[in-house]
């Protein structure tokens, strides 16, 4: 007859707290990054320790500070209402304007655009934080899963 040592169950709860652990790893480290946190915590789960990797080694998004052709808005020059860049005519006070091209709607957007576009990306320090905390509990944990697994192998 089969008798059960433990080591299964044992390994099964391992494999759990890692997985649970990454997924928490990865998340907050996304989260940090700017990046959704619930996508990452599920391939924290599935994927485990290279899911945390992969999030540690991504680049902070910032699609929202990199404007397109269809983002650049500039003031009407005779309701002062913001309109494409593009534009020629005003869809407020209808008057023909002048196109301006992307390089020249750098120079007439309004100043709050031109100071977002230029802001430089930090990690705040609560974000670092937040980053170093996640790497170190999953070292801790990738250390303590396998010293447990070579423990339950000494045993048997």
């Amino acid at each position: 007859m089969y008798q059960d040592d433990g080591f299964g169950l044992g390994l099964l709860l391992i494999i759990g707290a890692v997985a649970l652990i990454s997924g928490i790893a990865a998340s907050n480290i996304a989260l940090g990054k700017g990046r959704d946190a619930n996508q990452w915590f599920l391939l924290g789960v599935f994927f485990g320790p290279f899911a945390v990797l992969a999030a540690a080694v991504t680049s902070r998004e910032t699609s929202a500070n990199i404007p397109s052709s269809n983002n650049l808005r500039r003031p009407c020059p005779y309701c002062a209402e913001e309109i494409r860049s593009e534009a020629v005519k005003c869809r407020f006070c209808g008057s023909d304007v002048i196109p301006v091209s992307a390089p020249e709607a750098d120079v007439s957007a309004p100043e709050a655009e031109v100071s977002q576009r230029k802001e430089t990306v930090h990690l705040s320090n609560e974000e670092i934080r937040r980053e170093k905390i996640s790497l170190t509990l999953f070292i801790i944990l990738v250390f303590v899963s396998l010293i447990a697994i070579a423990a339950a192998k000494l045993v048997t």
